[in-house]
Order: structure tokens, then C-alpha cells, then sequence
């Protein structure tokens, strides 16, 4: 993975090449020559910069400086060849065409939406799913329901037939930003005042109409009377083409004197190498250019400054009392202060430092932790101000959380705050964990998942909120009306919400059901490579797919579980039995110690010599723990067996983890094997995929909200989801079912199978992980937490992954120093060895086929089963190569069919 430096150093040998047109589009209305020239300086000043750092810092040749900064470029191209295909796809002509024109350069029904990406294109306004019928674009209102075609290009037409193309269209714009505008396209507004939603227009200011790169700037500034004149123009053309019920919002002008007061004397990411160029030396080097973006405030001259900031005052207060004293037909006019310091303050709260609100490379633009910050600030003032602009509550909010997930609070990884926000290498941001970022939304925090056209975006949670999500287990239906919608879509239904869009807000995590369409068009602002959106949400560090409808699932209640007699040894539980009624009840969950960090640093203090007492928060009743707390040693010799042939093998358990698993996988390469898997199985699309750290057993298939949910660490997809899936299909489907065809119960034979495949592909398919899971439930039985620890000791070296092994074993139980255990992990190896025992006589095919059934009920079953559309991992789908598998475990583990046929 290149480093950020790399993209960073190389931006300039790119941007230089394309200089003379840019300049010329963005200052068409200035002596376009001196500018280009200047800028032009600049590049060259960039790259040799960083040309003679590289030979500085690697101690070579310039001619080898040039040649390794070359080699950063994509691909590895040469710089003549990138520089020529930039300039043979992307001329000046075609650039200056599209810019200055405002409007997409290909848009074959001139409906002002486009199927291309730039130049204009749908990264700006929303993609033409037609361009072909300029009655088909983003943003308007559905033509008859959307019935036979998808007339607002929102994804969702048909009863859901192109539901898949929406959801790898993300229901939402990514290319959104803070501030999207470049030149003045007001012009370029696209909106039917009949057929189109109302809109919430916002007129951002920012900085244009104060700065400008002239030596003495003040005599360019806007000037009150002038901005009255030129606002007034375009709430008038506003007026004439919004629909009505809109909403437009004047945003003010910001104080640009933070930027000396905070970097003037910080080092320039040019100069930290050799400490020699600051943000003083840099705007006084743009300034003698004359091309600094803003010459008054990026300047030493302290009364110049004092007179940009008072001119932009000025203009502030001619914006507010446009929007106090002017009414208009189709739209509310609203006014709201740019209140960077208010957005300062909040960012000192959180543990960080002003200057790092701030883009380093240019030294001006707010960086994307400010455009977030802003982006908060924003629509909590809208929200509480002026509610009326969003609209009332939508009452499906519970369902969309339920689905997507909670998006109030988000956890700030540290890593990626240091990658964001420090400027300077020697002054690194000290980040407290405990007063993280909680309320951003979703932009900085993402990671890219890339399904087909799509990019999922990705929120990352604190642990509490992954529990919390976790436990909501309902199923919901999904439904026009309350679907995540794109930039431009407008689902709908015959509800009274039916010409509602839901949209959230910021990220306080509710959503309104506007009876505007909230395009956001940004007028008058400065080109920012910034990008933030509210996203497909994926809670924990997860990412979400579209699921499909799914039947209810039912799960069972304890309520009536009679009272125990108290059993001191377990851990307690409710006194009264209806103190549990109406609690979803999952044993997992609730034998999951609260203080376990607690115990563990104490365990580890202690030499190894401390028995955890663990704690709970809903703890089970001692009589249903007491189901789990038997252990069997039917299995242990072979249990014992596996290991010492693993060891012998690979000398330690740390070596064969290293050389079976491999290094541990980034986020992006464990969705990119996801994907592909899939993509193979067919069942892309259909799965919501969670990453996370905090996870009960290595790999879980549930259904959560009605959606197949995969829970991951280190495994993909096999057995869970294509038994799961297949049994929704057969009449034992549910409880009834089950107990009407007297089926077995689906373990061990569901989670043997599993494990069975987590190895099936390995070189060396040893059963390590299953043996030492019985081994040690066996053990736990036998003795306290603290011999426990030092008997599996013989097999696994690292005391902190003994340590992860004794409390899955001694889970649910509060005082460890007795003997006991939980028995649940001796399923895996009692499943597979009985599986391999019956291995020739069962139907694999018909065992996935069948769902959630034992391998003992597969014969009576078949002729009871529907077996059309049934799916089967592709890897059973070859009997005899899937027995040749089989046969390697059973060799590589020395199982002989005798001592299993003894044993079952």
C-alpha cells in the first residue's frame, strides 16, 4: 500500500500538467496569463522540492530522485506516458467546454443529467439512468408509482425488480461535498416546478468574494451593494425554477484570520524534513506569485487581514438581512452564520488542536475533519431552528435503524485521526479514546468495498453499539416507502408517507420524511477535493449488502422457565422468574463476562496465580447453565492426538497458526476475498458481512431484522448460510415444523460440517482447533481456572491466547476456582468425527440441501423435502472430489474408520 506522502509528492508532476486550462477555467475572468504563470512556477517549485528531498533523504542521485518519484505514479508508468494520456483524454478545450458551460459535457436528452462520471457529470448532480429520455432523471416525482420504468432514477421500480442496482448504486451520492461548486452554476439548475420534489437549496458563500491573489486585494472584494445585487439576481432565477414549498439557506462568510493565527508558524509539509519552510514562508511565496487563493487573510500584514475579515463581516450581514427582509413565491429564505469557531471549540473538546481543521498542503481549505464538523454543525442548527425544513419525523425510523443500523454515535480509530489531521511530524496529536470523536458522520470514517459499480461505506462502532445492534434480533419487512434513498430518489408507498423521502440528518441518527427532495445545490464556492455523504450505514466494522425479504423468523422466548434453586457455584440470576419474561433470551450473550479486561490484568499481575471471578449483566439461570456444564472425554484421546501431530508437524501452536492462517488480513482484503466468494456462490448481495473483534465464536450465521447475517473473523460463508437459506424453503422451517417431523436436533452435525470446511482446503487440514476446544472444555471441568491455564500450556505457548481459550471454557461461571466449564465447544469435534464416521453413507448434496437438519434425519427426510432452487456451495457440488477432501483429513489427522466405528 503506497503511503499518503507518495500520492502526495507525486499530485504536483500531475497538476502541473494540466495547469494552463485550469487556471484559465477557474480565473476566466482575470489576466489569465500572469496566473497561469504563476502557478506553473509553483508546480515546478513543488517538484523540484520534493526531487531534492528524495535524493536528500535517500541519499541518491537527482537523476535516481526523479526516477523513484516516477515510480509512485499508478502502475508504474513512465511520467511522458501519464502526462500523454492525461493530455490526449482529458485537452484543455474539453475541460474548459464542460466548466465554463456548467453543465454535463455528455448528456445525450439535455436533461442535465449524465451516465459519465466527470466533466459536469453525475459525480455533481445525481446519475441519468436514461439518457435517452430527458423525462427519466434524478430528483423528480415518480411517474404513475414507478410501475413499469424508473422515471426518478432511485433504483426501485417494478415490485423491487431492480432493487440489486440500486443498492450497488448505494441509494445514496458519495461525490457529495460540503462544497461542490466551482464557478457560478446557478445557471445549470436542473428542476421541473411541476413533476420535481422541493428542494433545500444551499447558497454557500465561503471565501470568493473576499479573496482573490491580487497584491493589493481589497479594491477586488465584493462589495456589499454588489453581492445585494448579485444575490438577489439568483434567488430571483431560484424562485422561478425551484418547485414550491423549497427551501433556500444563505450561508455567511467565514473569518479567515484563524489560518495566520494558528500556522503561520507551523512547518509546511515541504519543509519538516529540513524544518525550513513554514506556512509564513508559503503564503508570502504565493503572494509574490500572485497566486495565493486568498492573499488577504494569507498574509503577514496584520491590518490587511483585519480589513479581509471586516469586508467579510460586511457581506455576512448583507446575507442576513436578504433573508430577514425578502419573500419569495416557491421557496423560505433562511440565514445561518458561518460559526467556524463554534466548529473550533468542538474540535478542542475532543481532544484535537485548531490548525489541524486545516488542508496542510495549501494551507486554506478545511480539511475533511472540518467539512464533517461543519456538516454536524449545519443540520443540528437546521433541525433545531427551523424544523420545518426537514419535514416531520419519519415513522419508519425504527425500521431504517433496525436495518441499517445505529448511526448516532461513531467510534474515531486513532490511526486514522493521525492519518487525517497532524501536519507536523514532531507535534503528533495525542488522542484520549474516552472523549472520541462520537457524533461524525460517515465520510472520514470509510472504507471502500467494492461490489460490481457500487462502494460501501463504512461506520465504525464503539463495542457497546456492536452489542447493542447484535441483540436486535426482529425481523422487519422491507418496502418502498423506507428504503434508503439515493441523492435524488423518492420512494414511496400508499402510506400518508407516500411522497416523503427519508433523509437523515447530520448524524443524530434520525431520519424526516421531507415533501422536498433534498438536492443541495452550492453556488459561489471554491473547487475542494473534500467528499463526505450519508451512506449505506453498516454497523461495527461491517459492511451491509442488500439483503433480500426474508419470512419472519421466530425465536423462542424463556419466559416461563420455573425458579431454581439457587446453585452458589453459577453465577446468579433473577430471583424472579418474570423478571425474565419478554427477554429475548441467548445464552451467549449472556454468559459473556462484563469485567473481563478487569479479570484479565489482575490474572496476568498475578503471575498466573489468580482466579478470575467474573461478572454478568443478565445472567442465565442456574438451572439452563447447568444443561451446559457436562462435560464428555469420548473424544479425548483423539482430541489429544490431533495436537501432539500438529506439534510435531509444526513444532508449536504459534508456527502452525502462522503457517495455516497467514498474516492477519486488512479490513479491505478480507471484503475482497468476501466478495469474490460470493460472487462464485451466487449469493452476492444477499448477506450482511461484520467484521469485528468483539465476536463470541470465530464465525456465526443468524438472522438479524429478517437479513442473513454472516459475523466473520477469519471465515467466509459456507455452511451456515446455504443450510440457513435452503431450510427457510422446507416445511420444518420453524419450531412447528421441527417438532411435527420429530427432526434431531441440527448439532453437532451443523457446526462439525463447518468445521469440516474451515479446513477442507488446507495443504495440512488438521483439526487443531476443534481438538484443543474439547481438550480444554474437558479439563475445565476437571479443574480451576489457574490449572487450567498452566495444563494447556503444553500446547499453546502465548499466555494470551491460553487465556482466551480458559474463558471460553470457564464462561457463565463467576467463581473459577472451582472446576467447571461450559460445554457448548466440544460440538465441533464431536460433529466432525461423526460426520467422517458416516462420511460414505451420507448425502452431502442432500445434507445442505435439507437446511438446518442432522445427517441422522436426511434419509426419512428427502421425500418430504422441496428440493427446486435449493443452492449448495460449489465446492460440495463434486462428490467424489469433496470425498477425496474428507479422506485427507481423516490422513492427516490419523482417524482410522475402526476407532471410529468403536467410538460411535
Amino acid at each position: 500500500m503506497k503511503s499518503p506522502w507518495k500520492a502526495l509528492i507525486t499530485a504536483p508532476l500531475l497538476v502541473l500538467l494540466l495547469l494552463h486550462s485550469w487556471a484559465s477555467a477557474a480565473y476566466n475572468d482575470q489576466h489569465s496569463t500572469s496566473y497561469s504563470n504563476g502557478h506553473t512556477c509553483v508546480g515546478c517549485v513543488l517538484v523540484v522540492s520534493v526531487i531534492k528531498q528524495l535524493a536528500q533523504v535517500h541519499n541518491s542521485t537527482v537523476q535516481a530522485s526523479m526516477e523513484r518519484l516516477c515510480s509512485y505514479l499508478p502502475e508504474k508508468l513512465f511520467l511522458k506516458t501519464t502526462c500523454y494520456i492525461m493530455v490526449h483524454k482529458f485537452g484543455s478545450d474539453i475541460i474548459k467546454l464542460s466548466i465554463s458551460n456548467s453543465v454535463p459535457f455528455k448528456d445525450m436528452d439535455s436533461d442535465k443529467y449524465s451516465v459519465f462520471p466527470t466533466l459536469r457529470g453525475y459525480h455533481w448532480r445525481g446519475r441519468d439512468c436514461n439518457d435517452h429520455d430527458k423525462t427519466a432523471y434524478p430528483g423528480r416525482r415518480p411517474d404513475s408509482w414507478d410501475v413499469h420504468r424508473d422515471s426518478n432514477c432511485n433504483g426501485i421500480w417494478n415490485s423491487f425488480l431492480n432493487l440489486p442496482m440500486a443498492i450497488t448504486n448505494e441509494l445514496d451520492w458519495p461525490q457529495l461535498s460540503g462544497v461542490t461548486g466551482f464557478l457560478d452554476s446557478t445557471n445549470s439548475l436542473s428542476r421541473n416546478q411541476l413533476l420535481d420534489h422541493p428542494a433545500i437549496v444551499i447558497y454557500a458563500m465561503i471565501g470568493n468574494d473576499v479573496c482573490n491573489g491580487k497584491t493589493d486585494p481589497v479594491p477586488e472584494m465584493t462589495t456589499p451593494e454588489k453581492l445585494y445585487s448579485n444575490v438577489m439576481q439568483t434567488l430571483k432565477y431560484l424562485n422561478s425554477h425551484l418547485p414550491n414549498g423549497s427551501h433556500v439557506i444563505l450561508y455567511g462568510l467565514p473569518d479567515g484570520t484563524f489560518l495566520w493565527d494558528n500556522l503561520h508558524n507551523r512547518y509546511h509539509p515541504l519543509g519538516q524534513l529540513n524544518k525550513d519552510v513554514t506556512y509564513a514562508q508559503l503564503y508570502s511565496f504565493l503572494n509574490c506569485l500572485q497566486v495565493s487563493p486568498c492573499s488577504g487573510w494569507m498574509t503577514s500584514n496584520k491590518t490587511l487581514r483585519t480589513l479581509t475579515s471586516e469586508r467579510a463581516e460586511q457581506l455576512s450581514n448583507t446575507l442576513k438581512n436578504i433573508a430577514t427582509s425578502e419573500k419569495f413565491t416557491n421557496f423560505n429564505l433562511f440565514h445561518m452564520d458561518f460559526a467556524f469557531q463554534e466548529i473550533i471549540e468542538e474540535w478542542r473538546k475532543r481532544g484535537g488542536q485548531p490548525w489541524q481543521l486545516i488542508e496542510p498542503v495549501d494551507g486554506f481549505h478545511p480539511n475533511e475533519v472540518s467539512s464533517l464538523l461543519l456538516a454536524e454543525n449545519f443540520w443540528k442548527k437546521v433541525k433545531l431552528q427551523w424544523p420545518q425544513v426537514l419535514g416531520k419525523e419519519n415513522p419508519f425510523n425504527a425500521q431504517i435503524e433496525q436495518v441499517f443500523g445505529d448511526q448516532e454515535k461513531l467510534h474515531w480509530p486513532e490511526q486514522e485521526l493521525a492519518k487525517k489531521s497532524i501536519l507536523n511530524a514532531e507535534d503528533p496529536l495525542i488522542i484520549d479514546s474516552k472523549r472520541s470523536l462520537s457524533h461524525l458522520p460517515s465520510g472520514i470514517l470509510k472504507d471502500i468495498f467494492t461490489t460490481g459499480t457500487s462502494s460501501y461505506n463504512v461506520l465504525l462502532q464503539s463495542k457497546e453499539e456492536r452489542k447493542h445492534h447484535s441483540q436486535k434480533q426482529s425481523s422487519s419487512t422491507y418496502s418502498k416507502r423506507c428504503r434508503k434513498p439515493s441523492k435524488s430518489s423518492s420512494p414511496h408507498s400508499k402510506e400518508p408517507c407516500r411522497t416523503k423521502t427519508p433523509v437523515p440528518v447530520a448524524s443524530s441518527g434520525t431520519w424526516y420524511c421531507l415533501d422536498k427532495q433534498p438536492a443541495v445545490f452550492v453556488t459561489r464556492s471554491v473547487s475542494s477535493p473534500v467528499r463526505f455523504t450519508h451512506d449505506i450505514s453498516v454497523t461495527g466494522n461491517s459492511i451491509v449488502l442488500p439483503p433480500k425479504p426474508k419470512s419472519k423468523v421466530k425465536r423462542r422466548h424463556f419466559s416461563t422457565l420455573p425458579k431454581p434453586k439457587q446453585q452458589p457455584q453459577f453465577s446468579r440470576s433473577f430471583e424472579k422468574a418474570d423478571d425474565f419474561s419478554g427477554k429475548k433470551f441467548c445464552i451467549l450473550t449472556a454468559i459473556k463476562p462484563t469485567n473481563l479486561e478487569k479479570e484479565k490484568l489482575r490474572f496476568f499481575k498475578s503471575d498466573y496465580t489468580y482466579n478470575p471471578q467474573f461478572e454478568y449483566a443478565n445472567p442465565v439461570l442456574p438451572s439452563v447453565l447447568a444443561k451446559h456444564s457436562n462435560a464428555s472425554n469420548r473424544f479425548l484421546k483423539q482430541s489429544i492426538n490431533i495436537m501432539e501431530l500438529t506439534l510435531q508437524k509444526y513444532g508449536s501452536y504459534e508456527k502452525f497458526e502462522q503457517a495455516t492462517g497467514g498474516s492477519l488480513l486488512s479490513k479491505p482484503r478480507i471484503w475482497n476475498h468476501v466478495r469474490k466468494y460470493m460472487m462464485k456462490e451466487g449469493c452476492l448481495g444477499e448477506i450482511v458481512v461484520h467484521l469485528t473483534e468483539d465476536l463470541l465464536s470465530r464465525a456465526s450465521m443468524t438472522v438479524v431484522n429478517g437479513c442473513p447475517t454472516l459475523t466473520i473473523n477469519v471465515s467466509t460463508a459456507r455452511t451456515h448460510y446455504f443450510r440457513g437459506i435452503n431450510n427457510l424453503q422446507q416445511p420444518w422451517n420453524n419450531w412447528t415444523g421441527r417438532k411435527k417431523h420429530e427432526l434431531k436436533p441440527n448439532n453437532p452435525t451443523e457446526e462439525g460440517l463447518a468445521s469440516i470446511h474451515s479446513v477442507l482446503f488446507r495443504k495440512d487440514p488438521f483439526l487443531w482447533r476443534a481438538a484443543l476446544l474439547y481438550y480444554t472444555v474437558y479439563q475445565a471441568s476437571q479443574m480451576s481456572f489457574c490449572q487450567l491455564f498452566k495444563d494447556i500450556g503444553k500446547f499453546v505457548k502465548d499466555p494470551n491466547t491460553r487465556w482466551d481459550y480458559c474463558v471460553r471454557a470457564k464462561r457463565g461461571w463467576t467463581d473459577t476456582s472451582q472446576p467447571g466449564c461450559f460445554s457448548k465447544d466440544q460440538v465441533y469435534l464431536d460433529g466432525i468425527l461423526q460426520i467422517l464416521r458416516y462420511r460414505d453413507s451420507i448425502d452431502f448434496h442432500l445434507l445442505t440441501a435439507l437446511g438446518k437438519v442432522s445427517y441422522e434425519d436426511v434419509d426419512r427426510l428427502k421425500g418430504l423435502a422441496v428440493t427446486e432452487n435449493m443452492r449448495v456451495p460449489h465446492f460440495m457440488q463434486d462428490h467424489d472430489r469433496y470425498k477425496e477432501h474428507l479422506e485427507k483429513i481423516m490422513e492427516v489427522n490419523e482417524l482410522t474408520d475402526r476407532e471410529l466405528k468403536d467410538l460411535i
